[in-house]
């Protein structure tokens, strides 16, 4: 569930927390009652395994819920949100100076050169964790 919400669950400025955990509890009943009326997988264009079974309704409410963005998995095995057009082969990268990870693309025009896809949650390195003295530093240019 953190991953759906993008982690908004947990908010940094503690006066806001009271207002964000109701948001919370009205999402989840939101969800618990209207499940029910959700289409299925098929009808949506997902593949789903069998092994969901029962949770079937709610991943499929979650998708519709998703705002443009689909869930995904990191190559080095981050799980996160990116927005829906992200492609296998696209890379995780945090600017210097900037927490946010963004989704960069190489671009098909230029070597040396990325595309920016979008802003991405992505569990674990939200609040700068990916930036310690030996991460990897790279230099290339925007389009």
């Amino acid at each position: 569930m953190r991953i759906c919400i993008a982690d908004r669950y947990h908010y940094r400025e503690p006066e806001r927390q009271a207002e964000l955990l109701e948001g919370f509890a009205q999402a989840e009943l939101w969800m618990r009652r209207d499940v029910g009326e959700a289409r299925s997988g098929a009808e949506m264009g997902l593949q789903m395994s069998d092994s969901l079974g029962w949770q079937q309704p709610w991943y499929v409410t979650a998708m519709k819920n998703l705002h443009g963005r689909r869930p995904f998995l990191s190559g080095s095995g981050y799980v996160g949100l990116a927005p829906r057009h992200v492609q296998p082969g696209d890379r995780v990268v945090v600017f210097l100076g900037w927490k946010t990870p963004y989704i960069v693309r190489d671009s098909t025009g230029a070597a040396g050169y990325c595309e920016l896809v979008g802003e991405a949650y992505v569990h674990g390195i939200m609040f700068g964790e990916a930036m310690t003295d030996d991460c990897e530093v790279r230099e290339f240019l925007l389009r």
